[in-house]
């Protein structure tokens, strides 16, 4: 026993010991009570903004959401992938042009919204000028997206974790002063995302450039390889707001802005689950294509394919704390206008479940470049979600939204199972040959 104990305790001091596992803890950590002020703040937001106002910040989060499939192309992602395999000289270099096609891409996106904006604003029950401001909320996001990942690469998880937290903080302490204080509803939590997101840009474009990451260099290669990585990923990415998203939009116009309202504080506290699993992803991610670039043996796939199992693992036991403790979070912390977002809980729990174990596989289709793929699984998958959605709130409600959601999600992890298993040659049945 004693023998055991001693074991144990000297594998712990190993780990501590490891830069790569305690900065993998402090991502976790701080990303998750970074993902955490929002909901902190339920309690508050629920008392001064009706049902209807947060409807309106929920419709105009899924625009914004959307807005980044095109803002950008996903092109700062290919960062990852690409920095333990270019020199610092090509990387300055890379960067640059990824920040000269952000900038482009904001151009024609905010040109493209000319065209139809009084229509999209009638649709969404959201004023024009927050449209354009949406695009530019978008563009200030993405642009610091870029400092973040390469801290997260760079192994800085402290700076990281104080800029993630700080930016939160920031937002909400201005939003809480504009709605109670200034009474400005839900444009008092749009206007501070706004504000606060263009401060943080500015300051990421300041520090990256006080690290010497840009060099002003237009490379036709940099380009074409961002693109190339980031192209496929537009049906993709357009594919997962459809299965996040696209059902507010949907409640919005099939049942209104109080019902979608509801829905989204059920979404939110189920989102806890996610927030999680993105703060793993976050420290996973970098490890996952550090140790698939250096496999040497079937012994290292071994502890790779666990490492994915043991994520699964945390995932679900966690999904289940939710799920029960949800219905009392509701109950004893929000407004009684919003206890009705309680009957939403069982099925956004599995929903953000099998959308938070996709995510733990993922990384394996973005190291071959396969990006393709999940373009096409993508597709198929929201396009089902679309159908499910409708016919779903058309005969059951709101609730319906919830129960498509957990559905093609569902699906999506059988799918996306399917096709790792095929790309990358790992040992999922654990056998060492």
């Amino acid at each position: 026993m004693l023998i055991t104990i001693k074991f144990r305790f000297l594998m712990i001091r190993k780990l501590l010991k490891k830069k790569s596992f305690v900065n993998s803890l402090i991502y976790v950590g701080t990303d998750v009570l970074n993902k955490a002020i929002p909901f902190l703040l339920l309690p508050i937001l629920t008392t001064y903004l009706t049902t209807s106002d947060y409807g309106i910040v929920t419709v105009f989060t899924a625009f914004t959401t959307l807005l980044t499939v095109f803002v950008g192309l996903s092109a700062q992602n290919a960062i990852y992938v690409n920095y333990f395999k270019y020199s610092k000289i090509r990387m300055q270099i890379y960067i640059t042009n990824i920040l000269l096609l952000i900038i482009s891409s904001t151009l024609i996106v905010s040109l493209l919204l000319l065209l139809c904006y009084e229509a999209v604003s009638l649709w969404l029950e959201i004023p024009s000028l927050w449209l354009f401001l949406g695009i530019m909320y978008v563009f200030f996001q993405t642009i610091s997206s870029i400092l973040t990942i390469l801290w997260m690469l760079e192994g800085k998880a402290i700076a990281l974790g104080i800029y993630q937290i700080a930016n939160t903080v920031s937002i909400f302490s201005l939003a809480i002063l504009f709605i109670v204080g200034f009474k400005l509803t839900w444009v008092g939590q749009l206007l501070a995302m706004l504000i606060v997101s263009s401060i943080f840009s500015m300051v990421s474009v300041i520090i990256l450039k006080q690290k010497n990451y840009f060099k002003f260099i237009l490379s036709k290669k940099s380009l074409r390889d961002a693109i190339d990585f980031g192209v496929p990923l537009i049906p993709h990415k357009l594919g997962e707001w459809l299965k996040i998203s696209a059902d507010k939009f949907l409640l919005v116009a099939l049942v209104g802005s109080s019902a979608t309202g509801l829905y989204a504080v059920g979404y939110q506290i189920t989102s806890i689950v996610m927030i999680v699993s993105v703060a793993i992803q976050k420290a996973w991610q970098p490890y996952l294509f550090k140790q698939l670039t250096n496999i040497s043996s079937i012994y290292d796939k071994l502890r790779l394919v666990k490492l994915t199992y043991g994520i699964f693992l945390l995932i679900g036991i966690f999904s289940i704390f939710i799920y029960f403790s949800a219905p009392y979070i509701i109950d004893y912390f929000l407004d009684e206008k919003f206890h009705d977002a309680e009957r939403f809980i069982g099925y956004l729990v599995i929903s953000n479940f099998f959308a938070s174990v996709n995510h733990a596989i993922i990384g394996y289709v973005y190291y071959t470049k396969k990006t393709v793929v999940l373009m096409k699984i993508t597709l198929m998958t929201a396009l089902l979600h679309i159908v499910v959605s409708y016919i779903l709130i058309l005969s059951n409600g709101s609730i319906g939204a919830a129960q498509a959601s957990s559905i093609s999600f569902f699906i999506t992890f059988l799918m996306l199972g399917y096709k790792v298993n095929r790309l990358y040659d790992m040992p999922w049945l654990l056998r060492k040959a």
